[in-house]
């Protein structure tokens, strides 16, 4: 395997890595998750607590797109 699939492969693992834990992180129920600042639906919304998720999870994304991108 040369260099450049492994840094892709790296970055892939390190994706689904940051997507489970966001996805636990913003489908789990959290005391003190803040205000709904977007409503979904009528049992469902984006709270102020899970902007800074997402955005951890944007940085992260990004890197490894970035490496990927490098390789």
């Amino acid at each position: 395997m040369d260099r450049a699939w492994q840094r892709r492969l790296a970055a892939a693992v390190v994706a689904v890595c940051l997507t489970y834990l966001v996805a636990s992180l913003l489908f789990d129920k959290r005391q003190g998750e803040g205000p709904v600042i977007l409503v979904l639906t009528a049992t469902h919304g984006v709270h102020s607590g899970d902007v800074p998720v997402v955005l951890a999870w944007l940085v992260g994304v990004a890197g490894c797109a970035w490496i990927a991108w490098r390789a």
